[in-house]
Formats: C-alpha cells, structure tokens, sequence
C-alpha cells in the first residue's frame, strides 16, 4: 500500500531567549492543497535554505508481501 504525504519545512523566526543557531522545523500533511496554502500563507512556498519547492510528494509503501 502507497501513502503519498507532502513535507514543508520551516524555518522559524529567533526569538530573544533562543541561541542564534538556526530553527527549522519539518511539518508532513496527507493533502498538496493543506500543505501549499500553509507554505503561502507564511510566504515559504520553496525551502528557506536550499530553495527548492516546498510540499514536494513523499511515498511511503507500508504492509508486507503477501
């Protein structure tokens, strides 16, 4: 069986009582549509580091041969 999930990551933003190491933060939705709109509406539709595109589809094959 095939499970399609779609991945965005995050980059956060520092906040006075964190170190200045880098915040990311990866989020994992069952739905492109979900995923997109979150990535839009915090202005992250491509990967704040490499730049890629976000919500990208993730196959997972789970169960066993039968």
């Amino acid at each position: 069986m095939q499970i399609a999930t779609y991945s965005l990551i995050l980059i956060l933003i520092r906040d006075i009582e964190l170190s200045d190491e880098i915040r990311v933060k990866r989020l994992v939705f069952d739905n492109f549509n979900d995923c997109i709109q979150i990535a839009t509406a915090l202005d992250q539709v491509r990967d704040p580091i490499v730049r890629k595109k976000q919500c990208r589809t993730n196959i997972t094959y789970e169960g066993g041969m039968q």
